[in-house]
């Protein structure tokens, strides 16, 4: 599988009208195009060829895609066992680093200057230091306000984030933001339970964090997920006392048995710890840095 080639990403949507009112029927939009993610520069993700992207896409098309397989056996929907990988070849995907990027133009849109942010960053973990010190002011605003203060100011200053700024509002960019800095109990609708969401629930990184600082001190917004066996978190990870902030996203992968959709996966004793002590590390090393 060729990781830098993006498939086409489709959504069904109602669509507000001229007038303001809200279309009655939803209709399918292509939200993104095929493409090749610019920013993997890791050798063992090679950009394809134009003429090899034309193939990809050709075999799409013809449902024969590349197969991309995970574990060495699989529980089908019916609880029957499958001794063979499941085949993923058919399912949306993104590289690690475009996660990042996307969280770059979401969080600090005037950082996204031309060629992606990640692009030095390698494979499979990235930290990349955004904020260095008080002349960083636009970092030290995020890092000082609450996920809801109005006065956060993330301006969309550079031309390359123009077509960006074109399919996600001013508005909608920063209501996307505070949310994803929101712990599960600050959520209005659903309503979540502390006791069966605690704050780290949706947030990998935090509790490494708050080994180093107050959780008060910090802002983290961040989207992470969790299936077959696989752990992602993406953040924008603000400290308050220092003003720094630092994006960092990492993706690791615990499947002992090998077998995916069985439920049996090493979530609470491999994952969460690695990625508690992966955040732990980063900002110890960052915030301990002089100005």
């Amino acid at each position: 599988d060729n990781s830098a080639y993006l498939p086409a990403v489709w959504a069904k949507v109602k669509l507000v009208q001229a007038t303001g009112v809200m279309s009655p029927e939803a209709r399918w939009v292509r939200i993104l195009p095929a493409r090749s993610d610019q920013s993997v520069i890791d050798p063992r993700h090679p950009k394809v060829s134009a003429e090899e992207e034309d193939n990809d896409q050709a075999a799409i098309v013809a449902g024969n895609a590349v197969v991309t397989t995970i574990g060495t056996a699989h529980i089908t929907a019916k609880g029957i066992k499958v001794d063979a990988p499941l085949d993923c070849s058919a399912r949306n995907r993104a590289t690690l680093a475009a996660l990042q990027d996307a969280l770059v133009k979401i969080a600090r849109p005037e950082l996204a200057v031309g060629a992606a942010s990640t692009t030095a960053a390698g494979a499979q973990a990235t930290a990349t230091a955004t904020a260095k010190g008080p002349e960083d002011k636009d970092a030290a605003d995020v890092a000082a306000a609450g996920p809801s203060d109005p006065h956060r100011r993330y301006p969309l200053t550079d031309a390359s984030t123009a077509a960006f700024s074109e399919i996600l509002s001013e508005p909608h960019r920063r209501f996307l933001l505070d949310v994803m800095s929101q712990y599960p109990r600050q959520s209005l609708d659903p309503v979540y339970s502390p006791e069966e969401h605690p704050d780290h629930s949706g947030k990998f990184f935090l509790p490494g964090l708050t080994r180093l600082a107050p959780q008060s001190s910090l802002v983290v917004a961040n989207k992470a997920g969790r299936a077959y066996g696989f752990s992602v978190d993406n953040a924008y990870i603000s400290h308050a006392e220092t003003g720094r902030a630092f994006f960092l996203a990492a993706s690791v992968e615990t499947n002992a048995n090998g077998v995916v959709n069985d439920d049996v996966y090493e979530y609470e004793t491999a994952a969460d710890p690695f990625l508690a002590d992966l955040a732990q590390v980063v900002a110890a090393w960052l915030w301990a840095k002089s100005p």
